[in-house]
């Protein structure tokens, strides 16, 4: 059974990702896509799944979105950039909102 995950930065900040997107015509109208780019999975990421998203440092930002940098951008961020907090399964329900999605799992006893 899966187990349900939320990831953070460690450092209490958003988590920027590396991203694409493009806009092309299909029958007279614009078509906006986007899709997250994925590379290896770090350690963190490893325990729960093999692939993660690219996780851009600040000093990534610049050259990402103006292309002046491709290849070496793709990799996994060090395992000390993110934490993962197993979540209890109260998160699988799209009506469930709020701050118990992301409250920490806990066994019962």
């Amino acid at each position: 059974m899966k187990r349900p995950f939320y990831v953070t930065m460690t450092s209490g900040e958003p988590m920027s990702v590396a991203g694409i997107w493009d806009t092309c015509t299909r029958d007279g109208k614009a078509l906006h896509s986007c899709s997250i780019v994925t590379t290896d999975a770090n350690k963190v990421m490893g325990e729960i799944h093999d692939r993660m998203p690219v996780v851009l440092g600040k000093e990534d930002f610049g050259a990402w979105l103006s292309a002046n940098k491709g290849q070496e951008l793709l990799v996994p961020c060090p395992d000390d950039w993110i934490k993962a907090t197993e979540v209890s399964s109260y998160v699988n329900k799209v009506a469930n909102q709020g701050a118990e999605c992301i409250k920490p799992f806990a066994l019962e006893s």
